[in-house]
C-alpha cells in the first residue's frame, strides 16, 4: 500500500495537533495551520491530510462556541471559518457531510450579522464574506445544490439579498441554479420573482458597468426558473428589464456591453414571448420600434460572427448566436401571427433587409460546415452539432414565412438540412426505451417523437416541396420513408393522448382505480402535446401531397405511397369536424384523395390502351372500383362529410346568403385550399367509384347542396364557391345511376335560377 509523502510543514502542523489535549492547545496549533494550508504548492493530498487531523467536528465547535471573557465568539468563527475557506475549495471537502451540515451555520452567522451586527467592524465583515465563500464552495457542488434547496437556504438567501445586495448571495444561487435548474425554485417560486423585482430595480437605474453584469446575472437566474407570462404576472420586475434593456440597445456602446444585453432580450423573449414587450411598454408603438431595433442587432451580430470567418472564429461565440436566434426565430413567429401589420412600411422594409441578411449568413455557415464534414468523417462533435442545428432552426422560421427569397441557394443546401433534421428523428428512435418500443408497436404509446430541428423544418419544407425541385430533391434523400414512421408513430401516440383527455374529461366522481391511471396526468400539458402533434401531422400530410402532385411516377412505383393512402383510409374516420380538428381533417382528407385518384386513374387509364396493371394492381383497383373495399368505403364517407358540412344558407339575411358554418370558419383560412381540392377530386372520383356518387346521392348530400344553393340568392355566393360547387354538380351528372337522376330531377332548375351555364349545358347534352 503506498503511502503519501507529506511536506515537512505539514508535518509539523500534524504533530502539533495531535500532541493538543485540549481545544485550547488545539486553537493554538490552528495559527500555524492557517500559514501553512495558504501556500500555493500544497498539492490536494497534504491538504486532504491536514484537514482530518484537524477534525471537522473541531472546526464546528469552534463555530458554535459562545464568547467568554477572555475571547470573543467572533474570533472562534474567524479562526474556523479561515480555515474552512481553504480547504472547501477541493470540492471532496465541499461536498462532505460535515460541511453540508454546517450550511445553516454559514447562514445564521450571515444573518445575524445583517440584523444586528456593525458594518465597519472589519473582523465581522471578513467573517461574514468567508461564511459566504463556504456557501459558495459549497453551492457548486451537486450534493451541496441539493441540501440548500432542501433545507430551505434559498428563501433565506433571498431575504439576505433584499436586506443587503450582497453579490455573494446572487452568485450562490446562479451556481445552484447551474447544476440542478428549475429544481431550484420549484418550492419558492415567489422567492425568484421577489429576487427579480430586487435585481431589476438596480438594473434600470444603474448607469455604470454594473449594468451589463446584471444582464449576465439576471440572465443566468432565469435559466434556472420555468417563466410563464402567468408566473409573473404580478411582478414588476419584467418592465424594469424592459426599460433598462432599451437604455442599453438604444445607445452607443461596445460589443462586450451589447452582447449581455442581447443574451437578456433572448432570454426574456423566448420564455416570456414579444407579449412581454408590447405589454410592458408606456407606449405601444415604441415597442415595435424597439423589437425592430433587437432584430437588427441580432442580425448584424449574426452576420459579425459569421460571413467570411473559420470555424475557430465561430465555435467560441455560440452562446451570443444562439440567443440572436433566440431572438429571431420569436420574433418571426410572433410577426407570423398577423402582427406584421402593425408595423410601419419603414420599418418592414428594415425588419425584410435585416432578416434577409442573417439568413444569407446562416446559409453560408451551413454550406461552411457541410465542405468540413464532408472531407472529414471525424468532423462532428458535440459543440458543431448543437450550432448547427440551431442554424437550421433559426434558418427554418425564416423560410416558413418567406420562402421566395434566397431559394436557389436553400435548395443547394436543402440535402444537408434534411440530413441534420432526419438525424434528429432517427435519434430519438433508437433513445427509445424498451417499454416504449413495446407500446409503440402495439399502438398504445403516449410519448411523440417530435424533435425540434425537424418539426421546425417542416413547414419550409413545405414550402420548398411546392415546387417540383424541392419535391424531387426530398425523393433522393429516401425522406418519404422516414416521414412515413414520423406520421404514423406521432398519430398513433396523437390518437392515445386525445382518447386519454376525453377518457378524463368524462369522468365526473373518478373511483380509485381511475385515479391509479390518471396519476401524474396534466390535462393542459396532454393538451399542449397534441397541438404540437396536429401541427406536425399537418405538415407532414402536406409534404406528401406535394410530393404526389410533382412525382406521379414515383408515387406509381413506390409501394410506399400505397402504405400513405391506407393509412390516410384508416385515420380519416377517427377525426371529428370541430375546430381544433379540422385543419388535420382537411388534409387528410385531401392527401387520401390525391393517391385515390392516382391509383384509381392508372385502372381507367390501363383500359383506354395505357400499360397494363399487374394482376396486384389489378385486384386492389378493382376492389377500389366496386366498393368492396371497406377501408376506402368509410373514407369515401367521412370525405363527402367534410366537403358536405362546410356551407349553410343563411334564412336571417335578406336576401339569402351562403355563409360557412362557425367551425369551418374559424380556420377557413388555413383550409380552404384543402377544402377546394377536396371537392374537386370527389367530383372526378365519382366519375371513377360509381359507388362513391351513389353515397353521395344516398346521404342526402347532393339534395342538401341544391337545396343549399337555391335557398341562397345567386350574388350572396361567392364567385369561386358557387362556381367549385357547380363543377361538383356536373361531376355529379356523371357519376353513378342515383346521383345521376337526382341532378336530371333538380339540377334543371338550380342552373336556371343561378345562371349556371356549365350545368346547364351538361345537363342537356344527357338529355340528347
Amino acid at each position: 500500500m503506498s503511502t503519501v509523502k507529506l511536506d515537512p510543514g505539514v508535518q509539523k502542523c500534524i504533530g502539533a495537533l495531535e500532541l493538543a489535549k485540549s481545544d485550547t492547545e488545539k486553537m493554538a496549533a490552528l495559527f500555524l495551520v492557517t500559514k501553512i494550508v495558504k501556500a500555493p504548492n500544497l498539492n490536494r493530498e497534504n491538504r486532504l491530510a491536514l484537514f482530518n487531523a484537524i477534525g471537522f467536528k473541531f472546526l464546528l465547535r469552534l463555530l458554535n462556541t459562545p464568547s467568554t471573557p477572555d475571547c470573543p465568539s467572533l474570533l472562534f468563527k474567524s479562526v474556523a471559518l479561515s480555515i474552512l475557506t481553504t480547504f472547501c475549495a477541493d470540492p471532496k471537502i465541499a461536498e462532505c457531510p460535515e460541511m453540508l451540515e454546517a450550511i445553516p451555520i454559514f447562514l445564521k452567522i450571515i444573518e445575524d450579522a445583517a440584523e444586528g451586527g456593525d458594518d465597519d467592524d472589519d473582523q465581522l465583515l471578513v467573517v461574514v464574506n468567508e461564511a459566504y465563500h463556504c456557501l459558495q464552495s459549497v453551492s457548486l457542488t451537486e450534493k451541496g445544490g441539493d441540501v440548500l434547496v432542501k433545507s430551505g437556504a434559498i428563501s433565506r438567501l433571498v431575504s439576505l439579498y433584499t436586506k443587503q445586495d450582497a453579490e455573494e448571495v446572487l452568485e450562490i444561487l446562479k451556481n445552484v441554479g447551474h447544476i440542478l435548474g428549475s429544481r431550484v425554485w420549484s418550492k419558492c417560486t415567489e422567492d425568484f420573482n421577489t429576487l427579480m423585482d430586487r435585481i431589476s430595480l438596480h438594473f434600470e437605474a444603474e448607469q455604470s458597468e454594473q449594468k451589463f453584469e446584471l444582464c449576465g446575472i439576471m440572465a443566468g437566474l432565469m435559466s434556472s426558473y420555468n417563466m410563464t407570462p402567468d408566473g409573473v404576472e404580478n411582478s414588476f420586475w419584467p418592465q424594469s428589464v424592459l426599460k433598462g434593456l432599451v437604455d442599453i440597445l438604444s445607445s452607443k456602446i461596445m460589443e462586450k456591453q451589447r452582447n449581455p444585453a442581447l443574451k437578456l432580450a433572448s432570454m426574456m423573449l423566448t420564455t416570456l414571448g414579444v407579449d412581454w414587450m408590447i405589454k410592458n411598454s408606456e407606449e405601444g408603438p415604441k415597442a415595435y420600434q424597439f423589437l425592430v431595433l433587437l432584430v437588427n442587432l441580432s442580425c448584424i451580430e449574426v452576420r459579425m460572427s459569421l460571413e467570411d470567418r473559420t470555424l475557430d472564429k465561430i465555435l467560441p461565440k455560440e452562446d451570443i448566436i444562439g440567443s440572436c436566434y433566440g431572438i429571431i426565430e420569436t420574433t418571426i413567429t410572433f410577426l407570423a401571427g398577423h402582427h406584421f401589420e402593425f408595423l410601419e412600411d419603414k420599418q418592414k422594409e428594415q425588419l425584410y433587409t435585416s432578416l434577409k441578411g442573417g439568413s444569407s449568413a446562416i446559409i453560408g455557415f451551413l454550406n461552411l460546415l457541410h465542405k468540413e464534414s464532408t472531407k472529414n468523417p471525424k468532423f462532428w462533435d458535440a459543440k458543431k452539432k448543437i450550432l448547427a442545428c440551431a442554424s437550421v432552426r433559426c434558418l427554418a422560421a425564416w423560410l416558413a414565412e418567406e420562402s421566395t427569397t434566397l431559394k436557389e441557394d436553400m435548395y443547394k443546401l436543402l440535402p444537408f438540412v434534411l440530413d441534420l433534421a432526419f438525424e434528429s428523428f432517427q435519434d430519438a428512435e433508437l433513445n427509445q426505451s424498451v417499454e416504449s418500443m413495446t407500446l409503440a408497436e402495439a399502438g398504445k404509446s403516449t410519448e411523440p417523437m417530435l424533435p425540434d430541428i425537424l418539426c421546425l423544418v417542416l413547414p419550409a419544407l413545405c414550402h420548398l416541396t411546392a415546387a417540383e425541385q424541392g419535391a424531387d430533391i426530398l425523393l433522393k434523400t429516401k425522406g418519404e420513408e422516414l416521414l412515413y414512421r414520423f406520421l404514423v408513430h406521432n398519430w398513433s401516440v396523437y390518437k392515445n393522448i386525445t382518447e386519454l383527455i376525453e377518457k378524463t374529461g368524462r369522468v365526473k366522481k373518478p373511483t380509485k382505480k381511475d385515479k391509479a391511471s390518471c396519476e401524474d396526468l396534466n390535462i393542459e400539458e396532454l393538451g399542449l402535446t397534441a397541438t404540437k402533434l396536429r401541427s406536425a401531422l399537418v405538415h407532414t400530410c402536406n409534404l406528401f401531397i406535394n410530393l404526389t402532385v410533382h412525382n406521379p411516377e414515383t408515387v406509381s412505383s413506390n409501394s410506399m405511397f400505397q402504405q400513405i393512402m391506407r393509412w390516410a383510409f384508416t385515420t380519416l374516420p377517427n377525426l371529428t369536424n370541430s375546430e381544433s380538428e379540422l385543419v388535420l381533417l382537411s388534409n387528410v382528407a385531401g392527401l387520401g384523395l390525391l393517391l385515390l385518384l392516382h391509383v384509381t386513374k392508372k385502372s381507367s387509364d390501363a383500359a383506354a390502351g395505357a400499360p397494363k396493371l399487374s394482376p396486384e394492381e389489378e385486384f386492389q383497383c378493382s376492389r377500389l372500383i366496386s366498393g368492396q373495399d371497406n377501408g376506402v368505403f368509410r373514407f369515401g364517407q367521412s370525405v363527402v362529410r367534410f366537403v358536405w358540412d362546410a356551407h349553410l344558407p343563411d334564412e336571417s339575411q335578406s336576401p339569402v346568403t351562403l355563409i360557412l358554418t362557425s367551425n369551418y370558419r374559424a380556420v377557413w383560412t388555413d383550409i380552404k385550399e384543402m377544402w377546394f381540392l377536396s371537392l374537386q377530386t370527389v367530383g372526378s372520383l365519382m366519375q371513377i367509384l360509381p359507388w362513391l356518387g351513389d353515397f353521395a346521392a344516398e346521404s342526402g348530400f347532393l339534395d342538401a347542396l341544391i337545396g343549399n344553393l337555391a335557398k341562397a340568392y345567386k350574388n350572396g355566393i361567392e364567385a369561386p364557391t358557387l362556381g367549385a360547387y357547380e363543377d361538383f354538380l356536373v361531376a355529379a351528372l356523371k357519376g353513378g345511376e342515383k346521383s345521376t337522376n337526382i341532378m336530371k330531377s333538380k339540377g334543371t332548375a338550380l342552373a336556371a335560377s343561378h345562371h349556371l351555364r356549365s350545368l346547364k349545358k351538361a345537363l342537356d347534352q344527357s338529355k340528347a
